[in-house]
């Protein structure tokens, strides 16, 4: 019988993540004849996308809570307290055990957050409880193009621009300790065999991560769609901020 395995794609930010997610919703089919299960989110409207396969609340019940993380100042205090963030790990934990699948792949970028023993501890016992063999994929990218990228976005929103300022540098989301390669690589391979993927080589060899990333998978991305780049914001999506404030919760009441 095949081992059975599960993979998780821990990012990090600014190395494709997004492009990744959004190719995995359109290749689903040929990645389950390769025995690969891409794992979605639940809720949403169910439309496939790069949303649809970014796991950011799974990696958030792995997370410190004392990590300011943008989604976490964007709505304080909505994160769950650590015994239901626990009790939500193990229910997620025996679905994946549940699962017929022989491979399956979770992704969300916001597991390259984690760094404490404390952390490590909780995914270990995760990982234990799926009683399935883990392959880390991990993307990283050059120290200054990598530093420039992730500080530029989280610079574009207001909320989390504004509230960056107060924090000190342990509970920053771009503190120095977030760009600490040794212990980043030395976390998760203390969680299962690690690949680590060399985005700047990816793009200079294949002008896309994509390639890269799905020959660290065992999958030929030969005959694979991956005509997909990174969302772009454009200048007026400012100025529309407050139209989708409105017309979202709108929609949801007329459902």
């Amino acid at each position: 019988m095949a081992e059975r395995r599960i993979i998780l794609h821990v990012g990090t930010h600014k190395t494709g993540t997004s492009s990744f997610q959004a190719s995995l919703a359109a290749n689903r089919a040929r990645l389950e004849a390769d025995g690969i299960v891409p794992v979605a989110r639940k809720g949403g409207d169910g439309r496939p996308g790069a949303e649809a396969y970014n796991l950011a609340g799974l990696a958030n019940l792995f997370i410190r809570p004392d990590l300011a993380t943008p989604p976490r100042l964007r709505a304080p205090g909505r994160e769950p307290k650590p015994e239901e963030a626990a009790r939500r790990r193990r229910l997620f934990a025996r679905r994946l055990a549940e699962d017929p699948a022989e491979t399956l792949l979770l992704s969300a970028e916001g597991f390259c957050y984690l760094r404490s023993a404390e952390e490590a501890g909780w995914m270990r016992d995760f990982l234990a409880e799926t009683g399935r063999a883990a392959q880390i994929l991990l993307v990283l990218r050059g120290e200054a193009g990598w530093r420039q990228s992730w500080r530029n976005q989280l610079a574009r929103d207001t909320r989390v621009r504004r509230a960056l300022g107060a924090l000190p540098e342990a509970r920053r989301p771009d503190g120095e300790w977030y760009f600490d390669r040794a212990a980043l690589t030395g976390f998760w391979a203390g969680q299962g065999a690690l690949t680590v993927v060399d985005y700047d080589a990816a793009l200079a060899a294949d002008g896309s991560v994509l390639p890269a990333l799905y020959r660290a998978l065992g999958v030929d991305p030969a005959g694979l769609d991956l005509d997909f780049h990174q969302k772009r914001r454009r200048w007026y999506a400012p100025l529309l901020a407050p139209v989708y404030r409105f017309v979202k919760p709108l929609k949801k009441a007329l459902r």
